[in-house]
């Protein structure tokens, strides 16, 4: 799947934070890095009957002194493999 994470903290964009982020549903396999500070874009592959959330949480800094954030998430592209394998079979 592609998904959009919406107002994501430009210092906080690297790879290790996005895969954090993603963790509750997915692996990350690619962020498109860019300029746009207003989003990030992730290709996802997607834990067994995995459901996107509409957020996700962020943390920046040590637990209980850190920072966090609570972020839109936006499916941008999901496959339905399960159809297709079905097609095939029948």
């Amino acid at each position: 799947a592609w998904v959009m994470l919406v107002g994501f903290p430009e210092d906080l964009k690297n790879g290790s934070i996005i895969a954090k982020a993603v963790s509750g549903f997915g692996i990350l396999v690619y962020w498109h890095e860019t300029k746009n500070l207003a989003r990030v874009v992730a290709k996802v592959y997607l834990n067994d009957d995995a459901k996107i959330p509409d957020s996700v949480k962020i943390n920046a800094g040590l637990p209980q002194k850190g920072r966090s954030w609570t972020l839109p998430c936006f499916v941008l592209k999901k496959k339905m493999y399960l159809h297709l394998e079905m097609k095939k079979a029948l």
